[in-house]
């Protein structure tokens, strides 16, 4: 079996700034984010040649990227809920990238990530 891969990191830019900003106006203490969390991602037994098997992967990736990144709990300031979303829309794109397959770069450049299931 083809054993291939995609190792998932966080995407951290700025999120360290904001959320300290974030944390100071609303007086809520701040702890230092844990290190990058990292996910991988198999899909050697997908088919990346047809539609079904990339939308699999695109699955796959999105799945992974909501697991790296996290979920706001509760009520949370809107920039945290921006954060999130801008960690996963990143995640997703960066792996996508990496793939580097055609129809998994149309699928995701084509479609919105809140328009996928």
């Amino acid at each position: 079996m083809n054993e291939r891969s995609i190792p998932f990191k966080r995407v951290l830019q700025g999120a360290l700034l904001s959320a300290v900003s974030c944390c100071a106006l609303t007086g809520v203490a701040a702890a230092a984010p844990a290190a990058p969390r990292q996910v991988t991602v198999h899909y050697g037994d997908l088919n990346l040649s047809t539609d079904v098997g990339a939308k699999q992967l695109y699955g796959r990736i999105r799945a992974a990227a909501r697991a790296v990144c996290g979920a706001p709990d509760g009520l949370v300031p809107l920039t945290v809920i921006s954060q999130h979303r801008q960690c996963t829309e990143e995640a997703v794109a960066a792996a996508v990238q990496k793939v580097d397959n055609g129809i998994l770069t149309a699928m995701h450049n084509g479609k919105s990530l809140r328009r996928f299931g």
